[in-house]
């Protein structure tokens, strides 16, 4: 069987409370004790660009070329909880900078979780 026509799966569910999870441990452990944040001013930072933004990309499905930064966006098989015992599993296709779009969302109410000091959730 030949592996030129592959396409990522990803498990939008187990995607989303990955990106929750980082959200709320990245801002846990960054930020102490603070009443609000403002994610723009945090997105200009260095460790977002080159470690938590990359990751976010892996998670969506972005290809990667060898420096672990994800940039080439391409089409992603996406598996909802609901399908995923499906046989055959019913998937949507869509380009993984949607769907990183979404985890970005899911990152920030971790984030936003983590600050109101609401428990980590997604376990």
């Amino acid at each position: 069987m030949s592996r030129l026509n592959t396409i990522p799966v990803v498990h939008f569910d187990k995607a989303q409370r990955e990106a929750y999870k980082m959200g709320y441990r990245e801002l846990e452990t960054s930020m102490g004790e603070v009443g609000e944040i403002d994610m723009t001013h945090y997105r200009d930072s260095a460790r977002w660009v080159n470690v938590l933004s990359p990751k976010l990309r892996a998670l969506a499905g972005f290809r990667d070329h060898g420096e672990g930064t994800y940039t080439e966006d391409r089409d992603v098989a996406v598996v909802y909880a609901e399908d995923a015992d499906d046989v055959p599993i019913e998937a949507n296709v869509m380009r993984a900078s949607l769907l990183a779009d979404d985890l970005i969302d899911s990152f920030d109410e971790g984030a936003y979780a983590s600050v109101e000091g609401s428990d980590e959730v997604g376990e």
